[in-house]
């Protein structure tokens, strides 16, 4: 792929007044200001979007006078807070068509985003709002609810809520903006209802869409899944395999001593006769080949003749699969818990409809099957709040230097049986100590937005503010918790625990099956097209048109509301070369809002780290953002992932451990060139080594599997993996891998097929993956002790030979580390070293599963001679260094 220079120039400004930069500090003294004959008075208003702003100031190209200054001298006006929050002062101006500029001065740092200074047109008042997350959507407007929906080309829109009286209509009015505005009811009265907005198309067709800046929804209808098998292995696949069989899988996430499920039509429940009628014999062989002779959940062998359908336990969950085409029916769970059923109100020993929908395994909203229950459904009107407690709690990772990031999908980190029992946001809070032992500090999650059906990576796309409804639990009280609500108590308690946490954001397209934002008023699809070339496409979806106001400021607002209201310590955005590629991608407009992004955390959030998935790897893209145009996107650092593919796995062009598997000539200089050159970087402190990711993991092999080539694993692939691991680890930049690295896992995490997904935490009990677990936390501990081994860290080539698979390194001056990916132990091999040096690592010790064969304590330049094993890794520390 060709690199072409990424220069955006920005608007130039029209007058002198140079634009600081976010970190540079402004003093500014207010003059006394006088009124020029014939002047206009103008308000200027800054909206910080309820945030907590001190010494906020005005700034234009005006003097004192209200005369026309293109130095913008004694332009200086402090602002005062109004009514709503807002920042605000009136200005003077002297007549005549100048080309007026301004922007603000808060917390003593320039506070506009945008590319140059803001215009003033002839407006009466002006503007500027960085976030709109307190006044777009469903928000407070008083006591009131107030309405804002972008839908430029809509007939009429009305918000529409569904309360005990049925759906309650509330008429907007569209603005010169494009935006429809409205009021509700109170706001007491309406929080938790489901809501929408009803919009009439551009073509008069009626249609319900989700408020994108919904903080709660609905969710798919709880307790159902698809399953797509192969009609000739049983295997699961994902559901664009042509001839896939479709399955209806009904869940409960509950312990429980019995679990059943009831359909239901019109004339009541229907018995097995009835059943069989409806949905035939066929399917249980597919399903027994699916579970591989383990119990078999298909319905027909579970099934009571009165229709009760036991569902059967499966790690901490319980299950039953049926055909697919149950559009029509209801369905109900019962669960019965020491004798007792579950939700029985009234003890009458029956589940009503009612009791039903107070339990926290059924459904809440609707029972109905439609065939969308893969559908996030509406919106609910709620606030973000949370009472946090320990957002003052500091971090174990001081910085970015000292992280080491452990990435993890959150719904199948600790989950069992095919990922039936999927894993809960209090689940992983109640196993904090277990990656505290690792020695990780800073967690790092796959998205956590809202998203289509039941299981899924989460990178359909960012179409709302919500999270997703599917890691919920049912608390001690038996309060339903999910969503917003379950993410926030997750990461206040991680905080508690020292842990940073950062997710993972996608603005590189908005998809998927039941995607509102598609042709949200109609077929001229704003969110989607853009004002030249219509519409643009990524491999996984539409790309958004950036060049619409309201779709930056709907990103910008989104990825500022995971800091504001979730209070991650950093965002990790998915592929951002689409977004401002300029043949076909993004081009300009995406380009700018990635550094108007970064200006805005730089400016709001100073600690927060954000890092880019881009490839080929660019240093402008870690270069801050200066003023009008000048300057990168902004990023702190880039992903890393032709590290891994240079260490452990390329498709197309090996990696050493890939040729080292397969007994060929190994490039290690290719990779060493890679380790201590980081090309693409500004240094190593912009670079999140990829030791392993999802991608990696998802759409190639595990590690061990890579290293046994196409035997099966060894004594040498499983020092590989040690191997591959411990340079990962104590390589410069910020490591980071993914679940189930650490001990060796063998899962394969494809995309769509959840039963490949689960870590299989038995490790414990499996030699050779406790060894390697073992091995994982003494080389993080390792790396953890010594600013030598931080990102910062300058690594130094000591020693490389392709002929024998070896490599050796120095970081800091401190730390000697050798790698031999050679398949046979070599005794007396010779380095050129000064100083002397004690050994603090061995990955072929017993304790890590390896041969437990001795190795030199000690080396003594200038030419120490070593006993490397094979597939080994040995770590020296240089003799009274000093941390």
């Amino acid at each position: 792929m060709n690199v072409q220079p990424l220069r955006f120039a920005g608007p130039k400004p029209a007058v002198d007044f140079v634009v600081p930069t976010n970190g540079q500090r402004v003093r500014l003294t207010p003059a006394r200001r006088t009124t020029p004959e014939g002047a206009r008075l103008v308000k200027f208003v800054f909206d910080g979007d309820g945030r907590s702003l001190q010494g906020v100031t005005l700034l234009g190209s005006w003097d004192a006078a209200g005369n026309y200054s293109r130095e913008w001298k004694d332009s200086a006006v402090p602002m005062r807070q109004d009514a709503q929050g807002r920042w605000t002062a009136e200005v003077a101006l002297a007549p005549g068509q100048n080309p007026w500029e301004w922007g603000v001065v808060a917390n003593g740092k320039w506070a506009v985003f945008e590319e140059g200074n803001l215009r003033l047109g002839d407006q009466e008042t002006a503007t500027y709002s960085p976030t709109t997350l307190k006044s777009r959507g469903a928000h407070h407007e008083g006591d009131a609810v107030g309405l804002d929906y972008w839908a430029p080309n809509a007939r009429q829109v009305d918000g529409v809520f569904v309360t005990g009286n049925g759906v309650e209509r509330f008429p907007m009015v569209r603005g010169a903006d494009g935006h429809w505005r409205g009021r509700a009811g109170s706001w007491e009265t309406l929080e938790g209802k489901p809501y929408g907005f009803e919009v009439t198309t551009s073509e008069g067709e009626r249609v319900v869409r989700v408020d994108p800046y919904a903080r709660r929804r609905q969710g798919p209808q709880r307790g159902l899944a698809d399953l797509y098998l192969d009609p000739n292995t049983g295997q699961e696949v994902h559901q664009f395999v042509k001839g896939a069989v479709r399955f209806t899988r009904f869940e409960v996430q509950d312990q429980a001593d019995t679990v059943t499920l009831t359909l239901r039509d019109e004339q009541g429940v229907l018995d097995k006769s009835r059943l069989l009628a409806r949905l035939g014999e066929g399917g249980s062989q597919l399903v027994g080949r699916f579970h591989r002779g383990e119990a078999n959940d298909f319905w027909l062998d579970n099934v009571e003749p009165d229709g009760r359908i036991h569902l059967l336990p499966q790690g901490q969950a319980w299950a039953a699969t049926l055909p697919s085409g149950l559009e029509g029916l209801d369905y109900r769970f019962e669960l019965r818990k020491d004798g007792q059923l579950v939700g029985d109100a009234n003890h009458d020993g029956y589940l009503s409809a009612g009791e039903a929908k107070e339990t926290a395994f059924n459904d809440a909203y609707s029972s109905h099957l439609d065939g969308r229950h893969r559908w996030p459904r509406l919106g609910i009107l709620s606030d973000a709040d949370h009472p946090w407690k320990n957002d003052a709690v500091p971090r174990t990772a001081r910085n970015a230097n000292e992280m080491v990031i452990y990435q993890m999908h959150i719904g199948s980190v600790f989950g069992q049986a095919k990922n039936t029992d999927r894993t809960t946001f209090e689940d992983v809070q109640k196993r904090l100590d277990y990656f505290q032992d690792l020695g990780v500090n800073t967690l790092e999650l796959l998205p956590t937005g809202s998203f289509e059906g039941s299981r899924d990576w989460g990178y359909i796309g960012s179409n709302t503010l919500a999270v997703s409804e599917q890691y919920g639990f049912e608390d001690q009280n038996g309060h339903w918790v999910s969503g917003v609500e379950a993410l926030q108590r997750f990461v206040d308690e991680a905080h508690g625990r020292g842990f940073r946490v950062l997710n993972d954001v996608v603005y590189n397209h908005f998809g998927g099956e039941f995607n509102d934002l598609w042709q949200s008023d109609g077929k001229n699809n704003p969110w989607f097209s853009w004002s030249q070339g219509g519409l643009r496409f990524t491999p996984w979806g539409p790309l958004p048109a950036y060049d619409k106001e309201p779709v930056r400021q709907f990103i910008t607002d989104h990825a500022l509301a995971q800091l504001d209201e979730l209070h991650f310590d950093g965002l990790r955005l998915d592929f951002t070369h689409p977004i401002h590629d300029q043949n076909g991608g993004g081009g300009t407009p995406g380009w700018e809002m990635l550094r108007r992004i970064n200006r805005e955390i730089d400016f709001f959030h100073p600690d927060a780290f954000t890092a880019a998935e881009e490839f080929p790897n660019h240093p402008i893209v870690v270069t801050p953002a200066g003023p009008n145009g000048q300057g990168g996107a902004g990023f702190d650092a880039m992903w890393n992932t032709e590290f891994q593919h240079r260490l452990v796995f390329d498709h197309h062009n090996p990696s050493v451990l890939q040729e080292a598997a397969h007994h060929d000539h190994t490039r290690m200089q290719k990779f060493m060139d890679h380790l201590t050159g980081h090309p693409g970087f500004l240094s190593s402190a912009n670079s999140v080594t990829v030791v392993s990711n999802h991608d990696e993991v998802g759409n190639a092999e595990r590690t061990l599997k890579v290293a046994s080539g196409e035997g099966q694993p060894d004594d040498w692939a499983r020092s590989a993996s040690r191997l591959t691991f411990g340079v990962g680890m104590l390589s410069p930049g910020v490591p980071i891998f993914f679940q189930g690295d650490e001990s060796l896992a063998t899962n394969t995490f494809r995309w769509g097929i959840p039963s490949t997904w689960d870590v299989g935490w038995n490790w414990p009990s499996d030699g050779a993956r406790a060894h390697h677990h073992d091995f994982a936390r003494e080389v993080i501990h390792l790396r953890n002790a010594s600013p030598a081994l931080r990102a910062d860290s300058e690594a130094r080539q000591v020693h490389c030979n392709d002929d024998a698979s070896v490599m050796a390194f120095t970081r800091g001056n401190e730390y000697l580390v050798v790698g031999s990916l050679n398949h046979q132990r070599l005794d007396g091999y010779a380095l050129q070293l000064d100083g002397d040096w004690d050994l603090v690592l061995n990955s072929d010790e017993a304790r890590f599963g390896g041969s437990g064969q001795a190795v030199p304590e000690q080396l003594h330049g200038p030419r120490p001679q070593l006993d490397l094993p094979a597939g080994g890794l040995l770590v020296y520390r240089r003799r009274g260094a000093h941390h």
